[in-house]
Parts: C-alpha cells; sequence; structure tokens
C-alpha cells in the first residue's frame, strides 16, 4: 500500500528532519522521536491521498529521497513493519457477524483519477475480497469519502457497473428510507475517538439540526442541491 511506504519510510529514516514541497512553498520539517514521525506520516498521508494519481507515484519517490533512500524499494521492511488486517481476520470478523466491502485496492481518490484506473480499482478490489473470503461483495466505500471531491455523481455510475449495490460516502448527514444506496452517509469512528464522542455521533444532532433548517449535509441531499441548481441555470438560459 502507498501509505505503508510513507510510514515505513518515517519509521526508518535516519534523518532529523524532512524537506517538504507543498504548493509551491517548501519548509522543513524537524524530526524529534516518534511522535512527530507520525504527524508528518499523518500529515503526508492527507497530501498524496489529494493528488491526482498519475503524480501519486513520483510524489512516493520523492518521500523515499527526502528521508534518504534511493526509491521506494529501498525502504526497509517495506509493506510488512506493520500488518493491520489479515485475511483470517476478515474472515473472523464474517463470521462474528459483520459484512466486509471493499475501499478500491490501492486507496486512490476516484473523482481525481482516470476511468481506466476507477474501473481497475473497483474490479481487482472486489475480485479479491471474493476470492480470498468466498461471498460477493456488494458494498463499496469511497476512500477520503467526500463528495463531490472523492466521489460523484460519475464515479457512482462507475460503481454501479462494477457490480456493487451500494456506496458510502465519509460525510455527515442522515439515512433515510429514501436516500440513494450510492449516497449513504458513514461516520469514522477512529483512535482517538472517545466515549462522548462516539455518544453524540450517534446522536445525529448536527445533521438533524442542519436538515430542519434545509442543510441537510449527507450526500444524497448536496446531489440533489446541485442538480437542482444546474436546472435553475439552464432554465435561466433557455
Amino acid at each position: 500500500m502507498p501509505l505503508d511506504i510513507i510510514d515505513a519510510a518515517l519509521k526508518n529514516t535516519i534523518k532529523t528532519s524532512v524537506e517538504v514541497t507543498l504548493n509551491g512553498r517548501t519548509d522543513i520539517m524537524s524530526i524529534d522521536g516518534e511522535e512527530q514521525k507520525y504527524e508528518i506520516a499523518t500529515f503526508l498521508h492527507r497530501v498524496y491521498k489529494r493528488i491526482p494519481f498519475e503524480k501519486q507515484s513520483a510524489f512516493l519517490d520523492e518521500v523515499a529521497s527526502k528521508t534518504g533512500f534511493s526509491s521506494p524499494d529501498a525502504i526497509p521492511s517495506l509493506g510488512s513493519h506493520v500488518s493491520c488486517m489479515t485475511w483470517d481476520h476478515l474472515r473472523e470478523m464474517i463470521h462474528g457477524g459483520m459484512e466486509i466491502g471493499s475501499h478500491t485496492h490501492r486507496h486512490i481518490i476516484l473523482a481525481k483519477s482516470g476511468d481506466e484506473h476507477v474501473d481497475y480499482e473497483l474490479s481487482q478490489s472486489k475480485m479479491l475480497l471474493e476470492k480470498n473470503l468466498g461471498q460477493p461483495c456488494p458494498l463499496f466505500c469511497y476512500p477520503n469519502g467526500h463528495y463531490p471531491e472523492s466521489g460523484n455523481d460519475f464515479t457512482n455510475s462507475i460503481v454501479k457497473k462494477a457490480g456493487y449495490s451500494c456506496a458510502t460516502f465519509m460525510c455527515g448527514g442522515i439515512n433515510h428510507p429514501w436516500t440513494d444506496p450510492y449516497f449513504i452517509a458513514r461516520r469514522a469512528v477512529g483512535l482517538f475517538t472517545t466515549m462522548t464522542g462516539l455518544r453524540i455521533t450517534l446522536t445525529s444532532l448536527g445533521p438533524r439540526m442542519k436538515t430542519i433548517f434545509g442543510e441537510d449535509p449527507s450526500p444524497h441531499a448536496v446531489s440533489l442541491r446541485l442538480i437542482k441548481a444546474q436546472n435553475r441555470e439552464d432554465d435561466l438560459l433557455l
């Protein structure tokens, strides 16, 4: 995984600082212990996810170079320094009643990628999951998940064509019985989520208030608002 390359580079570097160039500006980021390595890796993850797919390989080459390695392949323990989850873990989760869905093959941002890359990411991930888990994979979860920056109506059409029955976005909002199954809103529960934070998330208080005032932040609602706005513009042009 590309993000593993970034993590391995920061874990194994002996440099005390790393030079990062973003939007024409170059910053020197000091490396002083594991906590700063984690912060820099997290920052580079965000940068990587937001650049076009065609430029991501060059970005990984630059990360390797800036951290003192000749290439991504030269980084020690590449791809094996941390094993987050194995096929056996997934089978155990299925046995416990959980469903496993696709998140693309290489965690690329579909809305920023060419059609051929989108097709490959969706089909390859689906094929591997079904082959190794022995069951259909009808669920798809967008990397990053922002609408329409990470996925949109067009990429949803490719998701449908690839054989998925639904798609989820990382957006606020409430899912209703009439919500388009390819615009399901999801929320993250992560490493730093507290029980209080989880309770607040489950109440959906913020999205409910926005819905009352006609500002439902769910991707389904946002998509409908954009379509209505475009139709109004088209009517004005006519």
